[in-house]
């Protein structure tokens, strides 16, 4: 859904939408908790994230212009969150990052990326759930397809 404001475009997403991410978002959430991930950890944030029907490459961006904006610096803090965030602030958050998705974020994450200033979460423990996602999709296409 498309909504003029000041003149510009703003993409604000349906409840559908919303309710749609809010599972992604919640288990995107968990790599970046200040804790070891185990290999049970990442199948569950894999499966929700196989589930969900969104492809690897928006999956990426829900995870790096959406939650890691929001929660990030949690792995660079003395004493960041281990436990788990509140789930109605991290549900605000993320669709706030949501609705300002623009050009200016990607070029800054592209920026931080690039000269590695900006590790939001183990690059490796994406990778894994990336396999893990790539894994669970392709057992799910053979057991549809025999």
């Amino acid at each position: 859904m498309q909504t003029e404001r000041r003149g510009l475009k703003s993409r604000i997403p349906d409840t559908r939408e919303l309710r749609r991410r809010r599972p992604v978002w919640k288990a995107f959430s968990e790599l970046f908790l200040d804790t070891q991930l185990s290999e049970r950890d990442i199948r569950r944030v894999a499966g929700i994230a196989a589930d969900s029907g969104y492809t690897i490459k928006e999956l990426r961006d829900i995870h790096l212009m959406e939650v890691a904006p929001a929660i990030g610096k949690n792995l660079r803090s003395i004493a960041g969150e281990w436990a788990g965030f509140n789930e109605k602030w991290l549900y605000e958050r993320c669709a706030q990052n949501l609705i300002r998705r623009n050009t200016f974020i990607r070029f800054r994450n592209f920026l931080l990326r690039r000269f590695r200033r900006c590790n939001y979460c183990n690059e490796s423990d994406w990778n894994r759930v990336v396999r893990c996602i790539d894994e669970i999709r392709r057992i799910e296409e053979r057991g549809n397809s025999g």
